[in-house]
């Protein structure tokens, strides 16, 4: 391989890892959505300008700087959900947390993550009727009539 085609290939891996790494399956994203609806925390850590440029609706902001001295206003028994701009400072702020004796602090990743959360409140809505086939009419208006 030429050395100048692994200098192109470098950064197209470097973004392609840095994109797995954000990567949350469909099982956790669910398990964070749970425990936010049960009273869990939604925790923002990025700065106060990118949190006022985007944010998920529940999130609460607590840049990572400011997360030693804001940890003593939190329940450590409550579910703690983390996220941030790319997966990193969410990863230092687990850690934070988890050596401070949190038990239950989950790593959502990137803020485009809270965009996959599932809306627990669209579970609870009753599914709509499947409209009857003409068959289903018809056997209802035969049982009608005997």
């Amino acid at each position: 391989m030429e050395p100048w085609m692994l200098l192109l290939l470098l950064p197209v891996a470097w973004m392609g890892y840095s994109f797995y790494k954000g990567h949350r399956s469909p099982a956790e994203l669910q398990r964070m959505a749970d425990a936010i609806a049960e009273g869990g925390t939604l925790v923002d850590v990025r700065t106060p300008g990118e949190f006022a440029a985007g944010h998920h609706k529940l999130a609460r902001n607590i840049p990572l700087g400011e997360l030693r001295s804001a940890r003593q206003q939190m329940d450590p028994d409550l579910p703690v959900v983390l996220y941030c701009r790319s997966g990193s400072r969410s990863g230092q702020a687990l850690r934070i947390l988890r050596s401070a004796g949190f038990s239950q602090v989950m790593d959502l990743g990137p803020y485009r993550n809270t965009l996959k959360l599932p809306d627990r409140r669209a579970r609870r809505q009753p599914a709509e009727a499947a409209p009857m086939t003409r068959n289903q009419r018809k056997r209802q208006r035969r049982r009608a009539r005997s």
